[in-house]
């Protein structure tokens, strides 16, 4: 594993924190290669390419910045191939309806192009309760460990 490309894939993902943090969907969709298939949170269960309308849109939806921190943040790279998996907490104040404090796991597949990583895959889900309920579990949390402090 290439520590300059893990490094690159780290930079590149807190720049998208940040990006998300200002509510800035050019920046957040020229990570996204045109082959991206993504399976997020919002309908449909996958989506092919980048729709920056519908990204602006979300990002309109709330009122401020939107925030959050990156827990297990782990990065395998292997030639022009790499992926990221790690648990995202996102916090944000809804224009309309409830305010989101919210973490989920999230699985990243990144390809280089021309030097350059972009997303092709992303995978972000909520676990639901297996009891029977069919509830989203939107209630959990890390566990602290002293290696993410």
């Amino acid at each position: 594993m290439s520590e300059a490309e893990t490094a690159a894939i780290t930079r590149m993902l807190h720049a998208r924190a940040e990006a998300l943090r200002t509510k800035d969907a050019a920046l957040l969709a020229a990570d996204y290669a045109a082959e991206l298939v993504s399976y997020d949170l919002a309908p449909p269960l996958v989506t092919r390419g980048i729709d920056r309308l519908a990204l602006e849109r979300w990002l309109a939806g709330w009122d401020g910045p939107v925030t959050g921190e990156m827990w297990e943040l782990r990065i395998d790279v292997g030639g022009d191939v790499a992926f990221s998996t790690s648990l995202n907490r996102m916090c944000a104040r809804a224009k309309r309806g409830k305010d989101m404090d919210l973490w989920v796991p999230t699985t990243l597949g990144f390809r280089k192009f021309e030097d350059r990583w972009r997303i092709v895959h992303e995978h972000i889900s909520v676990p639901f309760y297996m009891d029977g309920s069919e509830r989203a579990a939107l209630d959990l949390r890390p566990e602290a460990r002293e290696d993410q402090e």
